[in-house]
């Protein structure tokens, strides 16, 4: 009686010290500037980028309208 008490004890000891891990390794704090900047620099997929930014949130303020930056028209490059 007293070892299936016993054992009964250290099942749910490991039951909840393994839950209690798993939880910790959870990041609920909002994305910092840097740590979108190394997704984006790590050739991370765009899928995975969107899905951080969705489940965590931004920690600082995104313009609403991004300038992409590319090179000037043919027209309008000098030729050599």
């Amino acid at each position: 009686m007293a070892s299936s008490i016993y054992r009964n004890l250290v099942i749910t000891l490991i039951f909840f010290g393994c839950a209690t891990l798993a939880h910790s390794q959870e990041n609920n704090k909002p994305l910092a500037d840097s740590e979108l900047l190394a997704l984006v620099a790590g050739n991370v997929l765009s899928e995975n980028v969107v899905h951080e930014i969705d489940s965590r949130g931004l920690a600082f303020s995104a313009p609403m309208t991004l300038t992409v930056f590319s090179s000037p028209p043919l027209a309008l490059m000098p030729m050599f």
